[in-house]
């Protein structure tokens, strides 16, 4: 196994893990990032911008159903497919451009699942990281574990990946 040494390494290529992986390279340390998920984090890519298609299309369709009788004839439907591929559209270029960005700041980019394994090393399936002068984690996913009904629970990634959802009526 290869051991990379850095100055910093930063876990997740978020909005957090992107920003202190950036401020530590303009300062002049050697830095690198790593993610087990697309770079571009949850926000870009399965949260915070993705959701807002979704809740757009729940409020043209919310509306129309008030309106229907008071001036229209037909309620909006969603068409899902159509939806993601719209939503896709955006989050699609992401990934590339986020990690481009990266690169071009000095910070080397490496795709995988790492962990912790002291208070100054880290590793991934491939690569052995330290010794640094401090590590950054970055990017957390969702604790399910702490809820009786975790059964009950999703997170973002598995949803955005449905081929077909049909809304229930009112």
């Amino acid at each position: 196994m290869e051991t990379t040494n850095f100055n910093v390494l930063v876990i997740g290529t978020g909005e957090g893990g992107t920003t202190a992986a950036q401020k530590c390279a303009k300062a002049g340390k050697r830095v690198a990032i790593v993610d087990v998920l697309p770079f571009g984090g949850t926000c870009a890519l399965r949260g915070c911008d993705p959701k807002k298609v979704l809740i757009g299309a729940a409020e043209t369709v919310a509306r129309s159903r008030q309106l229907l009788g008071h001036g229209l004839d037909t309620a909006a439907t969603v068409a899902w497919a159509d939806l993601i591929r719209f939503k896709n559209s955006f989050t699609g270029k992401v990934p590339a451009a986020r990690e481009a960005s990266l690169q071009k700041a000095g910070i080397a980019t490496y795709h995988g699942l790492a962990r912790f394994t002291g208070p100054t090393r880290c590793r991934s399936a491939t690569r052995s990281y330290g010794p640094s002068s401090s590590l950054s984690r970055r990017g957390r996913g969702p604790a399910l574990s702490a809820f009786r009904a975790k059964s009950c629970c999703w997170t973002a990634r598995p949803f955005w990946s449905w081929r077909n959802c049909r809304p229930t009526s009112p």
